[in-house]
């Protein structure tokens, strides 16, 4: 199966590359940030939709075997669906 295209982000996202490197950035004309303009920002000013900004590919789809394989929620740590089981 394959994943989603990688992630949109929101305003004040930082893309996990950097402006020229062909990744995220240059995919979705990201600009220079304003705090550091070494990084690369979401640009507020062609981009019209966000989304969750999952680092650094999206989210994947939903699998049936979220529950039972530990690697299926990959990138996120699955400490948080271990700790969301203890509760």
């Amino acid at each position: 199966e394959q994943a989603p295209p990688p992630s949109i982000g929101f305003e004040g996202y930082i893309y996990p590359d950097n402006i020229g490197d062909g990744g995220v950035c240059d995919m979705y004309s990201g600009v220079p940030c304003t705090n550091d303009p070494s990084l690369c920002c979401y640009n507020t000013e062609i981009q019209t939709a966000g989304d969750n900004g999952a680092y650094p590919f999206g989210d994947k789809r939903v699998f049936n075997n979220q529950m039972t394989d530990p690697y299926s929620l990959t990138p996120f740590p699955n400490a948080i669906l271990f700790n969301w089981a203890t509760i």
